[in-house]
């Protein structure tokens, strides 16, 4: 139990950390993926601010399964994660209009040691 909750704590401090992802969304067998910033909560929901009229939100209301990718480009580690995107309805044009809930989380970051060490996190 103590160590889901460490788990959580460096995926969830890896998020606050970083502000982009790489969103991946498919419908009818057609990938597309985009550049987004986000922002996060406590439960590790992902909250992105796109147009709605883009490829990435039209393709999340037909097929709502995702995948983000997190990574600073220095090796240092990388967040997968897959999950289910659900619009929202934003009071302003700045409020993120999806929500991503994470299903399954990969984490991969490089040791003290040198060692890459893995984390996966599987959630209902």
């Amino acid at each position: 139990m103590k160590k889901d909750y460490a788990q959580k704590d460096l995926i969830r401090t890896w998020l606050k950390e970083h502000k982009y992802c790489v969103i991946a969304t498919s419908f009818e067998d057609k990938p597309w993926a985009a550049t987004v910033n986000y922002t996060t909560d406590d439960n590790l929901n992902i909250y992105i601010s796109t147009n709605p009229n883009s490829l990435k939100f039209q393709n999340v209301v037909k097929n709502p399964t995702v995948c983000l990718v997190i990574d600073n480009q220095t090796r240092e580690g990388t967040l997968q994660i897959q999950g289910v995107a659900k619009t929202l309805k934003p009071e302003n044009r700045e409020d993120p209009n999806l929500v991503v809930t994470p299903k399954f989380l990969i984490f991969k970051r490089r040791g003290k040691s040198g060692k890459v060490e893995t984390i996966e996190l599987k959630r209902d």
